[in-house]
């Protein structure tokens, strides 16, 4: 049985341009890129509809990576997302 899911992702306008416009810069890490991408496919609204283990197969990530990155946009905010930092 699924678990129900805690945190739903609901982009603003201006998240999912920041979002999109870090996918279309060339300079973008494939980090952040992967991040972006995944963020993006998340969104309830315009997103995929995957479930997050098929999104992280799609992206070849394991699937606590995509409950870390919710949980940081959670907390954090988009640009935890767009920012690549390594935490000790």
């Amino acid at each position: 049985m699924v678990r129900p899911k805690v945190y739903k992702i609901h982009l603003t306008n201006d998240e999912l341009s920041k979002l999109n416009k870090a996918i279309k810069n060339k300079s973008t890490c494939k980090t952040v890129l992967k991040r972006c991408q995944i963020l993006r496919d998340l969104d309830e609204a315009r997103g995929c509809g995957l479930t997050h283990a098929q999104i992280a197969h799609t992206y070849a990530v394991c699937p606590a990576t995509i409950s870390n990155l919710i949980r940081d946009y959670v907390n954090k905010g988009i640009d935890s997302i767009i920012r690549y930092n390594i935490s000790p």
